[in-house]
């Protein structure tokens, strides 16, 4: 390619067009990149479902009902298993509100409007002059 040549998609016609053609790659880079987490989150949540899926017949081929409810039946036990379940709701709450406010976050930055960007003097003098030729 010679230095005169030009790339297979021309240059922008001026600032605003090339903020404008920015602006649209990132829109459509934020929105992939909300798919992403999305199909990564599925995936683990998917293989930690299996984890426990597994780890639940393994008990269960290994430890006697008669005794995983006695254990399950001491006071500390259960009071130590409820908490685990409470943190482990806190911390699903967590990182799920703090997803949806970051895709909140990004969605309302790159969607929302711009004002229109001020036209410099020289290009408004080109336009009137166009109009009165």
């Amino acid at each position: 390619m010679t230095p005169t040549s030009r790339s297979a998609k021309a240059a922008p016609a001026n600032a605003t067009e090339g903020l404008e053609d920015l602006t649209r790659s990132v829109r459509v880079l934020a929105r992939n990149s909300r798919n992403l987490v999305t199909d990564a989150g599925e995936v683990l949540e998917r293989e930690l479902a299996m984890a426990v899926e597994v780890s639940e017949r393994l008990r269960a081929q290994t430890v006697s009902d008669e005794l995983l409810s006695e254990a399950r039946a001491v006071r500390v036990q259960a009071g130590l298993r409820q908490s685990a379940h409470g943190v482990v709701d806190l911390v699903a709450d967590a990182v799920g509100v703090a997803t949806v406010s970051a895709i909140r976050f990004v969605e309302t930055m790159v969607d929302q409007p711009r004002p229109a960007a001020p036209r410099a003097a020289s290009d408004a003098s080109a336009d009137e002059a166009a109009v009165s030729a």
